[in-house]
């Protein structure tokens, strides 16, 4: 996932998860990337969703959040 293509066009601080997902996955399928690829973002950014509820804003998940999504 690509930050700073994010933060160029909107402002982080202020979207959820599922924005997130919907913009990124957007912005992806314009640049054509592959749809297994895609397909991988989804199932990704589902995860996430899961993990930290859809009304999460990005700015929330702090590092150590993110380290226990990995593990």
């Amino acid at each position: 996932m690509c930050a700073k293509r994010i933060r160029k066009g909107a402002k982080v601080a202020q979207i959820n998860l599922e924005e997130a997902k919907e913009k990124i996955i957007k912005i992806k399928t314009l640049e054509g990337m592959a749809q297994s690829t895609l397909n991988q973002y989804n199932l990704v950014f589902n995860d996430l969703i899961a993990f930290f509820e859809k009304d999460t804003r990005v700015d929330d998940i702090t590092l150590n959040d993110a380290r226990d999504f990995i593990n």
